[in-house]
């Protein structure tokens, strides 16, 4: 799981501080990879560095948009629905979240590396 504190000011013109949660089941990490060949951070390096921006911005709208979500409150689930994504979407946390994250490779691999679960702790004993 990512939490990203994103910094804006709303249109109310408040300013606001709020974390946003983005998380990819196993299952949705599989696809995604499969479908970029495999290893997502060198897929995203290949995009950013090839230059095609329109790539490069669409694929960070779907990893976005897929990873939202909140934790229940019992930190038993993460909730994910179009409601919510199509909320995310239309805000201004997401403008800024994307502005920062499309400006920062180190951003965005920190970003997507975060998405995948921590190896499992090995349970063989050193020689």
């Amino acid at each position: 799981m990512v939490r990203k504190t994103v910094r804006y000011t709303d249109f109310n013109g408040q300013n606001v501080v709020e974390d946003l949660y983005f998380n990819l089941s196993k299952v949705e990490l599989i696809r995604l990879s499969a479908e970029y060949g495999g290893d997502l951070p060198a897929a995203l390096r290949g995009m950013k560095d090839s230059g095609n921006d329109t790539e490069f911005a669409l694929f960070l709208d779907r990893i976005f948009l897929d990873a939202y979500g909140i934790k229940s409150e019992d930190g038993k689930r993460f909730i994910k629905s179009s409601e919510l994504r199509e909320a995310f979407k239309q805000s201004i946390a997401y403008e800024t979240l994307f502005e920062d994250v499309f400006s920062s490779e180190d951003e965005l691999i920190a970003f997507v590396e975060g998405l995948f679960p921590p190896a499992p702790a090995s349970n063989t004993p050193a020689a």
